[in-house]
């Protein structure tokens, strides 16, 4: 499973919340994925990310939506290559802006 944040959330905030514990228990791998971190952040937990492509960054706005998709992409082949997934039991899972970037790659936004 990959689990997509908030758009202020970071993948932190999300493994602490008992998915993660919970997943495991269940036989489930999950990825948390991590936004684009805020260049202002000092602990690098910030995001601008909030998954449906627009993020600011240090008042630019820039379109993220290739990267992300790139990004989700190389967790899923990870999850497939590295850690023995089949495809046909990857999903994806997301909070907020998490499930609008959920959205538009089932919309046609493929990985």
């Amino acid at each position: 499973m990959v689990v997509l944040h908030g758009g202020s959330g970071n993948a932190v905030m999300l493994a602490g919340k008992e998915l993660q514990t919970q997943g495991e228990l269940r036989g489930y791998l999950i990825a948390f994925a991590h936004g684009w971190p805020h260049a202002d952040c000092a602990i690098d937990l910030c995001t601008v990310n909030k998954w449906d492509g627009i993020g600011d960054v240090s008042g630019v706005d820039l379109d993220l939506t290739e990267e992300n998709r790139v990004y989700i992409a190389q967790l899923v082949d990870a999850a497939i290559g590295d850690y023995s997934g089949k495809p046909d039991e990857i999903c994806l899972a997301g909070f907020s802006g998490g499930t609008k970037m959920i959205n538009r790659l089932v919309a046609g936004d493929t990985l």
